[in-house]
């Protein structure tokens, strides 16, 4: 984590609270200094410094901190759910000798 100097203010936003309202402060084009100190806080340290590009969408900023805190969960997920879609489409497929289909 980075320290700051005593005499130094330094103010960070939660990645839950960045992300709020589908990430508005990373897809706004101009959120406002009132919109980060509304929902920044100070801070003596900050536990992940987010270094970011002026040129890169908000979405892409927002699917990259999507991926870092929520990787194994979504990854999980997903898997999951296409393990459940496989088997329903499995059960609920008619075979083709109950539709009337000659295999080759």
């Amino acid at each position: 984590s980075l320290s700051s100097p005593k005499d130094v203010r330094v103010r960070a936003i939660a990645a839950h609270v960045a992300l709020m309202c589908f990430g508005y402060g990373l897809r706004s084009s101009s959120p406002g200094t009132d919109y980060y100190n509304k929902h920044s806080t100070d801070v003596e340290q900050i536990g992940d410094f987010w270094s970011h590009s002026w040129k890169a969408s908000g979405w892409q900023k927002i699917a990259t901190l999507l991926l870092f805190y929520n990787g194994r969960p979504s990854a999980i997920a997903g898997l999951v759910a296409a393990l459940l879609a496989a088997l329903l489409c499995a059960a609920w497929t008619p075979s083709p000798e109950a539709s009337g289909v000659m295999a080759l």
